[in-house]
C-alpha cells in the first residue's frame, strides 16, 4: 500500500514541481500561518530543554526558509538568541530557489540545499531534530525512511499533515488548476492521513515514535482548514 501511495506521489509531484518554484518566486508562505507557529513553539519547547543532540535541526520541504525566518524572529530575548544560534539548521526543498529569495539569508547558520526527500544528502543520525512543515505527508512514503534515518536515536521529530478535509477544500476551491489536480490526485489515492492510528502506524513503521498527535484548525467553523500536529522521537 505504501509503494502505491508512493508512487501516487512521485506521479504529481513531478507535474508541480515547476508550479512550486514559481510560487516561491511570488509568495513564500505556502503553508499557513497556524502551522508555522506550531511547528516553531515546538522547537523552542525542545531547544530551551538544550536536549538537541547533535545540535542540527532539518527542515524537509522547507520552502524559502520562511520557517526558519520567523523562528528567529519571534524569540528575541538574550538566552533564546543564544540557543538559537548554537544550532545549524538544514533547510531542504527539491525546487530550485534563487540564494536572493531565501528569507533566512541572513542568518549565518541556516543553510538551503537543494535535495529530494527521497534520497537525503546527509550522514545517518547527523541531526539531533527534524521537522516538517505540511510537506512531507505529500512526498513518497520513502522520505519518513529517509527522515529517520538522518535523526539521531532518541533525537525529535515535529510534523504537521494535511487532514483530508483542508485538501478536499483545495481540490474544490484552489485558483489554479494544477493545485486542484494534485489535491484531487492524492486524495483518490489516499495519501493523506485520515486518523491518529494511521498516523502513528505510519511513523511507528519507521522507528518514529509518535508521543502528541492533535488535530487542529485555522477557524473552528471551517473543516477545509483542518490539519494535524504530530511531535515524537526517533526509538
Amino acid at each position: 500500500m505504501d509503494q502505491q501511495k508512493s508512487s501516487a506521489a512521485r506521479q504529481m509531484r513531478a507535474l508541480v514541481m515547476k508550479d512550486y518554484e514559481n510560487d516561491y518566486k511570488r509568495d513564500p508562505a505556502d503553508s499557513p500561518r497556524e502551522t508555522r507557529t506550531a511547528v516553531n513553539r515546538a522547537i523552542m519547547d525542545i531547544v530551551r530543554q538544550q536536549k538537541i543532540m547533535p545540535p542540527r535541526i532539518l527542515n524537509i520541504g522547507s520552502g524559502p526558509q520562511l520557517l526558519e525566518r520567523v523562528l528567529q524572529q519571534s524569540y528575541r530575548t538574550a538566552h533564546d538568541v543564544k540557543l538559537l544560534k548554537s544550532l545549524f539548521f538544514a533547510a531542504i526543498d527539491i525546487a530550485k530557489i534563487r540564494a536572493d529569495k531565501l528569507k533566512a539569508r541572513k542568518h549565518a547558520n541556516v543553510a538551503h540545499v537543494q535535495a529530494d526527500a527521497e534520497a537525503l544528502p546527509f550522514a545517518p543520525e547527523s541531526f539531533g531534530m527534524v521537522v516538517s512543515n505540511m510537506a512531507i505527508d505529500m512526498m513518497p512514503r520513502t522520505a519518513f525512511s529517509e527522515a529517520s534515518q538522518a535523526l539521531a536515536k532518541g533525537g525529535a521529530f515535529i510534523f504537521t499533515f494535511h487532514h483530508p478535509d483542508m485538501m478536499r477544500d483545495i481540490a474544490a476551491t484552489a485558483p489554479r488548476l494544477s493545485d486542484r489536480a494534485f489535491a484531487l490526485h492524492l486524495l483518490q489515492n489516499n495519501l493523506y492521513f485520515a486518523t491518529e492510528e494511521e498516523i502513528r502506524s505510519t511513523l511507528a513503521a519507521y522507528s518514529l515514535e509518535a508521543q502528541e498527535i492533535r488535530r487542529d484548525s485555522n477557524a473552528p467553523d471551517n473543516k477545509g482548514s483542518t490539519w494535524w500536529f504530530v511531535r515524537g522521537i526517533k526509538k
